[in-house]
């Protein structure tokens, strides 16, 4: 789970309960530009659109101040398409983002890859700063959703003037501004920092809940393991998706791109069980795994047993965080044999929250994995789960870099 901002919100979360879903409302019209009517220029968003000319170019514009899409716009040049077609955009419809209230996605129904870039403008509303407290309009982003529903982001420039996020775009998709931690758990997959070498001390680093390679306890992880091995890589990936889909992904990574090579893996809450489900053979992977290649897998802790029965609900309502339930179905397929080869097994607990036998989300019992794994060391910190949960918190605590180091020694 992701400190910071995203473990703030869930501590509200915790105490507001579910959030409303908002709506984002049907198709919005386009309406011609008061300035002029170039050839193929603004054109109706509807089904009886006219064609934008292939070989002319032409923009879609939503004019109609009343939309929730007022301000988009997409400008097409002449030779993007490949063939005259309709270009629409509507509010388009991502459900697994409907718990964010004034957050709007705006689609281009007509998709298409294009054979050169076109320039959006995505609007993004007052209502939407207030409600998130973005006090710096510089910290909004655009992204772009690809076909696996997962959300990347733009190189992009904000326009506060006009509340709209401008960016050069080769495909036409759905996009939405956002700041950046609100669109993390849909994250694109990435296998990114250093290469693996035979002989060398290598490891993977593997985020948690909701977090990314580049959040501050993970860059200080990070940081700090570079003390301890030659080589460091991370993981980046959509920890609102499946466990088992994460970790397959991954092993497939692995031994396409960093093969031959031993190493270790440390992975943080949702990360150590995406570590195991990578490791360990079982329906999700097929019984084909990456345990020949690693020696050492630590989990910070990390949810083995489920997480608090009053934890509360998952910001997200995601399907990553109803797995790491006690006694989900998942968790239940994980434990049931986790057989892990010649992997050495480190758990890291935390006791800093209220009564000593939890760090605030998971219990002490399930982050150490007792009755479930045997690990060759488990390991108790004074720590909570997350600094925003009060006090010391894990990854971004010298002693649990301390607890590693020694532990894979």
């Amino acid at each position: 789970m992701r400190p910071g901002a995203t473990a703030i919100f869930l501590l509200s979360m915790l105490i507001l309960g579910s959030l409303a879903a908002a709506s984002c409302g049907g198709r919005a019209s386009a309406a011609r530009s008061a300035a002029g009517d170039p050839p193929a220029s603004l054109v109706e968003a509807a089904s009886s659109a006219p064609a934008i000319s292939a070989a002319a170019g032409g923009s879609v514009s939503v004019t109609d101040a009343g939309s929730p899409l007022a301000g988009a716009r997409i400008d097409l040049p002449p030779g993007a398409l490949s063939s005259d077609a309709p270009v629409t955009l509507d509010a388009g419809g991502d459900g697994a983002l409907a718990m964010f209230p004034d957050l709007t996605i705006v689609r281009a129904t007509s998709a298409a890859t294009l054979a050169k870039p076109a320039r959006v403008r995505i609007p993004y509303s007052a209502a939407f700063l207030a409600h998130w407290n973005v006090t710096d309009e510089s910290q909004l982003g655009l992204y772009t959703q690809d076909a696996d529903g997962l959300w990347g982001a733009l190189v992009s420039s904000p326009d506060p003037t006009n509340n709209v996020v401008e960016a050069e775009v080769d495909t036409l998709t759905s996009w939405v501004v956002a700041p950046g931690w609100m669109l993390t758990a849909w994250q694109r997959r990435a296998l990114m920092g250093d290469s693996f070498v035979p002989g060398a001390r290598n490891v993977l680093l593997v985020h948690g809940w909701s977090s990314s390679p580049w959040d501050g306890c993970e860059l200080q992880l990070a940081a700090a393991m570079r003390g301890v091995y030659d080589h460091v890589a991370v993981y980046a990936y959509p920890s609102a998706l499946d466990i088992g889909e994460n970790a397959r992904w991954l092993r497939d990574a692995i031994s396409a791109r960093r093969p031959g090579a031993s190493f270790d893996v440390i992975g943080f809450s949702e990360g150590g069980l995406i570590g195991r489900a990578a490791i360990e053979p079982g329906d999700w992977n097929g019984g084909r795994t990456i345990a020949g290649s690693v020696r050492n897998l630590v989990t910070i802790a990390t949810p083995h047993d489920g997480l608090l029965p009053d934890a509360g609900p998952s910001l997200l309502s995601d399907l990553a965080s109803s797995q790491m339930r006690a006694g989900s179905e998942f968790l239940r397929g994980l434990n049931q044999r986790p057989a892990t080869g010649g992997v050495r097994y480190t758990t890291i607990a935390g006791n800093g929250w209220g009564d000593r036998t939890s760090d605030g989300l998971v219990g002490v019992d399930s982050a150490l994995g007792r009755g479930v794994l045997g690990p060759a060391r488990a390991i108790r910190l004074p720590l909570m789960h997350a600094p925003a949960l009060g006090g010391a918190g894990m990854p971004c605590d010298a002693r649990v870099y301390d607890a590693i180091a020694s532990a894979v020694r």
